[in-house]
């Protein structure tokens, strides 16, 4: 294998095939996740049972709880939020480039 990419030259083997295995392993199980969460995520319809049970869970919370819950469960969801997660995403990376994590090792 070696032979046929060069930039491994140097790597043991040992590390290659635990690399490979696990990728072998973690890739099909992702792509699965991924792909049950894009079939869960197409069925919902906001009309639909449970569309219409997000709504009413919504409302019955909203009732219920205290402000300060509500501000607590609305701080904890813009955790999943696109611009929360790529700030997350570049402050984690140059944290890595900082500490002089890469490839190499």
């Amino acid at each position: 294998m070696q032979d046929r990419f060069p930039r491994l030259h140097g790597v043991p083997k040992r590390r290659i095939a635990y690399l490979a295995i696990h990728l072998g392993i973690g890739l099909p199980i992702v792509l699965a996740a991924i792909s049950l969460f894009v079939e869960l995520a197409d069925e919902i319809d906001p009309h639909g049972e449970i569309g219409s049970f997000d709504h009413t869970l919504n409302e019955a919370l909203q009732q219920s709880l205290s402000l300060t819950v509500l501000e607590v469960f609305s701080a904890i969801t813009q955790l999943g939020d696109p611009r929360t997660l790529t700030v997350l995403g570049m402050a984690v990376a140059v944290l890595l480039l900082l500490r002089g994590g890469g490839c190499s090792r």
